[in-house]
């Protein structure tokens, strides 16, 4: 239990890099409050055994609530072991896994509201399956991955500007002039020498990209509320408008 207590940013290193660790800490609890959701097995029992599409909803939403909280956890633990680099290309693979919930949730109260089971199904079949192998889009094509900019361009409607966070995450983690040289090298014009350090990475600029992504968190635990509500009301009108498809 002392690990999962101490999941998320420590307060000494948000108070290095000058942010502030009331908002932070805030974060930080609702890290804790997704991993009390985890699972470590979904079984077609009570309401999921009335409904496969329920069934599967539930199981890919454990997946995504999985991925979260690693994604979440590593990138805090990262930031607080001094491995900044890591940190950042956590926060970018959160933030795109984030915009990828948030949007298959929305489509799928929209799908669930019209009743439209053969649409649900599609959807969480693509979202469970999604890939980017050649070989299994030319047998599967329906399970091609979509761009992950679909998704951030999606939450940038709603989340404005965080798109520039993504942006600037992804300069540090490519393997480029940011990513690498100006990550950990500082010229002396004088002298000629370059200057290595990872601790050149350890600012409050580029914590406010981090944390941009860390603060969304939230929303991924009302969303997560709301798909509990929601896989209930599916596997609900599911038994009723087909009472004998369970398998």
């Amino acid at each position: 239990m002392s690990r999962r207590k101490s999941a998320g940013f420590n307060r000494s290193a948000i108070k290095a890099s000058g942010e502030s660790w009331e908002d932070v800490r805030r974060f930080n609890a609702a890290l804790r409050s997704l991993q009390k959701c985890r699972k470590t097995k979904v079984e077609r029992t009570g309401h999921l055994a009335a409904s496969k599409i329920a069934w599967k909803a539930a199981v890919l939403q454990q997946a995504l609530l999985y991925r979260v909280i690693e994604l979440g956890a590593g990138c805090a633990k990262m930031w607080n072991l001094g491995n900044v680099l890591c940190s950042v290309i956590a926060a970018r693979a959160l933030l795109e896994t984030i915009a990828l919930i948030l949007d298959f949730e929305a489509k799928l109260q929209s799908h669930a509201a019209a009743n439209n089971f053969e649409a649900m199904d599609s959807l969480i079949t693509s979202n469970t399956f999604a890939t980017r192998s050649d070989d299994l889009i030319a047998e599967h094509p329906e399970l091609e991955a979509k761009n992950v900019l679909t998704y951030i361009d999606r939450l940038g409607k709603k989340v404005p500007g965080i798109r520039t966070h993504y942006l600037h995450l992804c300069e540090w983690s490519h393997p480029n002039g940011i990513g690498h040289y100006f990550t950990f090298g500082t010229l002396d014009h004088e002298t000629g020498t370059v200057a290595f350090s990872t601790k050149k990475l350890y600012d409050k600029n580029l914590l406010n990209h981090v944390l941009a992504v860390y603060l969304m968190i939230g929303l991924i635990v009302s969303a997560m509320e709301r798909l509990d509500a929601l896989i209930i009301r599916i596997s609900e009108a599911h038994s009723v408008a087909f009472p004998l498809d369970r398998q």
